[in-house]
């Protein structure tokens, strides 16, 4: 039986931030997986209790994108829990940035 290959190891890292008024999101950045380096935005509709509701890919506000960042940040900003705010609209619309920075 043929030995598994070893995992490739990038080396990178990756900035995120949004725009929604008045909402802290929570740790969670995805790890650098990718190859190039990129931004990815992701509008985002979040729920008074903090949960993405729905999340897709933004490509006006998006540069050097590939399919790899494509898959780390959409998976990330879906899993993205924000602070919960009653005074937020139910569907509070916004975008949620990454920045793959290649090492």
């Amino acid at each position: 039986m043929d030995k598994a290959a070893e995992p490739v190891r990038v080396e990178g890292a990756t900035t995120v931030w949004h725009d929604l008024k008045d909402r802290v999101r929570g740790d969670g950045v995805p790890g650098y997986l990718c190859h190039k380096q990129g931004r990815v935005a992701v509008r985002i509709s979040v729920a008074r209790d903090g949960t993405v509701e729905k999340a897709e890919f933004d490509s006006g506000q998006s540069f050097n994108a590939d399919d790899c960042m494509l898959e780390q940040a959409l998976r990330s900003a879906k899993r993205t829990r924000f602070n919960a705010s009653g005074s937020a609209p139910n569907a509070q619309v916004g975008t949620v940035y990454f920045m793959f920075v290649k090492q």
